[in-house]
C-alpha cells in the first residue's frame, strides 16, 4: 500500500477513511468504543499534522512510524462496511484479502518500489573496474557521502571533501591519474578546474553519469 500515496488511489483511500471514520461516530456515537477509536485516530491525525508542518523535505519517510497503523484501520474500515452488509465471515475474509491485493499490485504498478541504494550499482561497478586508483568525492559536507559508502572501500584510497575544501589537494599525495566524483548540485565545471589546478592535471574524461534517485553524480578520470 506503501507504494501508492503519492498516487490518485492514495487520495481515495484518505477519502474512504474520512468517510468511514465519520459514519462510524456518528452512528455509534453512544457506543464506548469511539473512546477506542478516538484514541487511535487522534494521534494519527496530530503526528500528521506535525510531520507535514515541520518535515524538512516531502519524503514518506516521515510517516512509516504510523504506516502500520494506517493500514490496519484500513483493513478495520473494510471489514466494518462489510459487515454492516450483513454476509458470511468466508465472504468478508476473501474480499478483504481482494482489496489488500488489490492495493498492493496497483500501488507497485504506478510506482516503481524503491529501495536502499536503488541504481546503485553502475556507480559500485565503476568502483570495481577502478580499484587500483585513488578516489576523490566532492559534496556539500550534508553527510551525503554516507549513501556512498560501499564505494569508498573498494578504492585503492578515498578522500571526501566539500566543495570548499578543494586547496587541500596541494598538500596531498594525489597520483597522476585518480578518478573523483562530483555530485551534481554542485558547479562541476567549476569543481574540475579548481581540482586540475590544484593537482597539476590538465585532462578529464567523463566515466559514467549516475542519475540514481539521491546518488546524482559525475564520475571522472582525470589525468597530467
Amino acid at each position: 500500500m506503501e507504494f501508492s500515496i503519492n498516487s490518485i488511489l492514495g487520495y481515495i483511500i484518505l477519502i474512504f477513511i474520512t468517510v468511514g471514520v465519520g459514519y462510524y461516530i456518528i452512528k455509534n456515537r453512544k457506543d464506548k468504543r469511539i473512546v477506542e477509536c478516538l484514541i487511535i485516530l487522534l494521534p494519527l491525525i496530530t503526528y500528521y499534522l506535525i510531520i507535514s508542518k515541520n518535515a524538512p523535505y516531502l519524503d514518506q519517510r516521515y510517516i512509516f512510524p504510523v504506516l502500520p497503523i494506517i493500514a490496519l484501520g484500513i483493513v478495520m474500515l473494510v471489514d466494518y462496511y462489510i459487515r454492516d452488509i450483513k454476509i458470511s465471515n468466508k465472504v468478508t475474509y476473501i474480499i478483504e484479502i481482494l482489496v489488500i491485493i488489490s492495493i498492493s499490485l496497483y500501488g507497485m504498478k504506478v510506482n516503481n518500489p524503491e529501495y536502499l541504494y536503488t541504481g546503485y550499482k553502475e556507480c559500485v561497478k565503476l568502483a570495481d573496474d577502478y580499484k587500483e586508483y585513488q578516489f576523490i568525492y566532492v559534496g556539500s559536507n550534508q553527510y551525503n557521502h554516507l549513501k556512498n559508502l560501499p564505494e569508498f572501500y573498494r578504492y585503492k584510497e578515498s578522500l571526501i571533501l566539500n566543495d570548499k575544501q578543494i586547496e587541500v589537494l596541494e598538500n596531498r599525495n594525489i597520483e597522476d591519474e585518480f578518478i573523483i566524483c562530483i555530485k551534481n548540485y554542485l558547479d562541476i565545471e567549476k569543481v574540475l578546474n579548481q581540482v586540475m589546478e590544484k593537482t597539476g592535471t590538465t585532462k578529464y574524461e567523463l566515466l559514467l553519469e549516475c542519475k540514481a534517485k539521491e546518488y546524482e553524480a559525475n564520475y571522472y578520470l582525470i589525468k597530467k
